[in-house]
């Protein structure tokens, strides 16, 4: 942390595994709470984080601010665009019932009214916080070569694993070969089977998981081009790729994993498609109507779906 990235928040977040321990513990405080840290004096941040001043001065240095009122100034003016838009809040909200453990613990958990509601704000917050965190010229390399390669390999294990199938799929339909193999050792040889001028995208929340990084070392010796999605600035996966996208999520608690993090990566391959395209218009539009005449016929035409039968009501 050398330098003030805005808005500060959101890379903060995608910072957050990578940093020390004593910056991680203010970090935390900071994030937990920065509408209130903007009131506290740097004794209060300290006691909150379980450090001590002289730790949260140097947070706030390696942060290439100049001192705490720096920060301050900073979280007052993002925490006030936040509110300006605020989503539910309060005792009951999904994110409260988590944070005091009462959704975490053995015992029946008090109701969450608004579970909806929280976690569609949460979402919201995510995608603003998705914009803020891609690098735009990472970004735009990464569609570009994706739209000039052979062929795009796609790679992602557990939650992540459907959302490289799904891109695959997507992508395929605009006019790009792809493959998207479901298990880590097919993943693994298609990698190892790239050449010069492919693309590998890997696709990861936390960026260490060992089939995605196995796969991309893989496509890296092979001389293929290597591209990841994840949430963490700083991780295994970010020092091996050629071009990272940073889609950072908000949790709902810290004891919580994100349950966002899904939706900002998807939001990252939707715009990807869009901006792959976009580079050869006259290939995607050819390629979606062969994909659209290729799929009518397995579409039920209207005059012969069925209609919905409504079960007698009791008398």
């Amino acid at each position: 942390m050398n330098a003030v990235a805005r808005p500060l928040l959101p890379h903060l977040r995608a910072q957050l595994p990578a940093l020390g321990a004593s910056d991680r513990k203010v970090a935390e405080a900071v994030l937990a709470q920065p509408g209130a840290v903007v009131f506290w004096s740097v004794s209060e941040l300290a006691a909150s984080a379980g450090t001590a001043k002289s730790s949260v001065v140097r947070f706030c240095q390696g942060l290439g601010l100049r001192g705490f009122h720096d920060l301050k100034l900073v979280l007052a003016q993002e925490t006030a665009v936040e509110h300006r838009g605020a989503g539910p809040a309060g005792p009951w909200s999904v994110d409260a019932a988590i944070a005091d453990g009462t959704a975490l613990e053995g015992d029946e958990p008090e109701p969450v009214p608004d579970a909806l509601g929280t976690v569609v704000w949460r979402g919201v917050e995510t995608l603003r916080d998705t914009a803020a965190t891609v690098d735009r010229d990472s970004f735009e390399t990464t569609a570009t070569r994706i739209a000039e390669a052979h062929t795009v390999l796609l790679v992602g294990s557990g939650s992540s694993a459907p959302l490289a199938h799904d891109a695959a799929q997507r992508l395929r339909s605009i006019g790009i070969r792809t493959a998207a193999p479901g298990d880590s050792p097919g993943q693994l040889v298609a990698a190892a089977l790239l050449e010069r001028g492919d693309v590998c995208l890997a696709i990861s929340h936390s960026g260490a998981t060992r089939g995605t990084l196995a796969a991309l070392t893989a496509a890296t010796d092979a001389g293929a081009t290597t591209a990841a999605i994840t949430s963490f600035s700083r991780s295994p996966l970010t020092e091996l790729a050629d071009h990272v996208l940073v889609a950072g999520a908000r949790a709902a608690s810290p004891r919580v994993p994100s349950l966002t993090s899904r939706l900002a990566h998807v939001a990252v391959l939707d715009a990807l498609l869009v901006a792959v395209a976009l580079r050869d218009e006259l290939r995607a539009e050819a390629a979606l109507a062969r994909t659209s005449a290729a799929l009518a016929e397995q579409r039920v035409p209207r005059e012969q779906r069925p209609t919905r039968r409504r079960r007698p009501q009791p008398a």
